[in-house]
């Protein structure tokens, strides 16, 4: 996605990509400390929500949640709480539950516990008064569908508590924008660049499986099969939220008809393009 000129501008690798944050703000001083403090916030929440770090929250959970209550850092717990809203919203479609069906896949390290998850679901997962998290079984969790928006929202909460009205970021393909500026959203087909969206106090997220070879196995998950989806299109989601937008961009390649109820409900809105669309 081209993200338009701004005042200021910074990038840094981040979520498995790269965080790009356009600012409108002419105070230097200001911008800086704002980027700082966005920038800290995503880099948290990736050493909170990695399937692929030992010491992640995810990681614990993964490997002794079905034995006793653990807590949890408060970022974790929000996604968790999204991540059970939205399973139920989907019909069972978004489900974080599926870490043993991607590690089997080759894409999920596997866990230090000894043993194979038994089939279960986001509806395994309990979180008590005092936020403690335990399972009803063992589960690998993955957080990829939902960690990457939940991390684009916090960095815009973080440049706004630094002073900063107006701005965009942008984490490969996820994206919110605030303040009055309208940003155009792009994506790249074959025949070149064409700007799909508008952009305005408001998220975005695209996903794809352009590019996936024939032979490998497709990166989005039915949970309700256990099989790799292969869509033919790739789906842009707009929603007051990046963390909504992200997840509902897996319904949709999932399962359309689920992806039109749930974003009625969540007052998101999706459509899909041919399937060499990628982000741009």
């Amino acid at each position: 996605m081209k993200l338009p000129s701004s005042h200021r501008r910074r990038a840094r690798p981040g979520l498995g990509t790269l965080v790009d944050i356009a600012l409108d703000e002419a105070d230097d001083a200001r911008a800086q400390a704002a980027f700082e403090a966005a920038f800290e916030t995503v880099a948290l929440i990736h050493r909170l929500m990695s399937a692929h770090d030992a010491a992640s929250d995810v990681r614990r959970l993964s490997e002794a949640a079905h034995l006793r209550p653990l807590h949890v850092h408060a970022h974790t717990l929000a996604v968790l709480r999204l991540a059970r809203a939205m399973h139920t919203q989907t019909e069972g479609i978004f489900d974080i539950a599926v870490g043993a069906l991607l590690q089997r896949a080759g894409q999920l390290p596997a866990l230090a516990r000894p043993g194979h998850c038994a089939p279960g679901s986001s509806a395994d997962i309990a979180i008590a008064r005092d936020g403690a998290v335990s399972f009803a079984r063992p589960l690998h969790l993955d957080l990829g569908g939902v960690a990457k928006g939940y991390a684009v929202d916090c960095a815009v909460v973080a440049l706004r508590a630094h002073g900063i009205a107006s701005g965009l970021v942008n984490a490969g393909g996820d994206m919110r924008a605030f303040g009055p500026k309208a940003h155009p959203v792009q994506l790249r087909f074959a025949g070149g660049v064409r700007t799909v969206a508008a952009l305005r106090n408001g998220a975005l997220a695209a996903s794809c499986n352009a590019g996936i070879e024939a032979d490998a196995e497709p990166p989005h998950i039915d949970p309700r099969t256990g099989c790799g989806v292969r869509s033919a299109w790739s789906v842009l989601v707009q929603a007051p939220s990046a963390a909504v937008a992200d997840a509902l961009t897996k319904v949709a390649l999932v399962c359309p008809a689920t992806a039109d109820r749930a974003c009625t409900a969540l007052r998101a809105e999706w459509r899909a393009f041919e399937h060499h669309a990628v982000a741009g």
